[in-house]
């Protein structure tokens, strides 16, 4: 065989190689669905709360696949964008829930914070032909996300009145709410169990670092190291909320 047609065939052996790897990666990655529920607080904290949701229940899930690589990120944050959300919401004014639906989804995650770890949703969604922008910030127990990436919490973590604003936005108008009682959760589907993401791979370390790149299960782990400082999280103007 001469020198060309080795080379052929090994790249073709490589090639080949590669979409039988991405093909069974592909099908270990687990969607992750982030929910969030509960009852809130009634009467809303500010603003004219035009859907009457004050003391009202409420239900969210997001959905995103483990190895989504963040739109944006820092040493300790990172932001998942376009990501389905749907939910049911009730209200004071109609007997029937508002349907909830958004495919721009916004996800945030934080660790960076001694104190707390924090979970930031927004979204735009439609209700009753009004466009309103919706944005949750929830702090949460330290070590409830292992790393800001796509992967379920090490525990489920309860919604309250000191941990949780949500906040929606129509026709200019802001309305505040906070949970009266409720939890959120980030988990795999029934009967995965969802290994670290690194756990997914397999092979020599080369490889394993190359593969870890561009599937972006782990393409973050090497900038993220442990420090105590203040997230940055609402980096966005728009989307700034302040807890304290």
């Amino acid at each position: 065989m001469t020198s060309i047609r080795r080379i052929l065939f090994l790249s073709m052996a490589v090639a080949l190689f590669f979409v039988y790897f991405a093909g069974q990666l592909a099908a270990q990655v687990p969607t992750i669905t982030y929910t969030a529920s509960g009852i809130f607080t009634a009467p809303a904290v500010s603003g004219p709360d035009t859907f009457k949701l004050a003391g009202e229940p409420f239900y969210i899930a997001v959905t995103a696949s483990a190895s989504t690589p963040p739109t944006k990120y820092g040493p300790t944050w990172a932001e998942f964008s376009n990501l389905p959300m749907t939910g049911t919401v009730h209200s004071g004014l109609v007997p029937t829930p508002f349907t909830l639906s958004s495919n721009q989804t916004n996800l945030e995650l934080a660790v960076g914070n001694p104190s707390y770890d924090i979970l930031f949703i927004g979204a735009p969604i439609k209700v009753i032909g009004l466009t309103v922008n919706l944005m949750a910030q929830i702090k949460m127990p330290p070590g409830t996300i292992t790393k800001p990436l796509i992967h379920p919490f090490t525990t489920p973590v309860g919604l309250g009145a000191t941990n949780t604003v949500v906040v929606y936005v129509e026709s200019g108008t802001n309305t505040a709410l906070t949970i009266a009682s409720g939890a959120v959760n980030a988990t795999c589907p029934t009967g995965v169990t969802c290994a670290p993401t690194t756990a997914l791979l397999g092979g020599p370390p080369g490889l394993l670092s190359m593969l870890t790149y561009f599937s972006g299960l782990d393409v973050l782990s090497r900038y993220f190291t442990p420090v105590v400082a203040e997230v940055r999280l609402g980096h966005r103007p728009t989307q700034t909320v302040h807890l304290d």
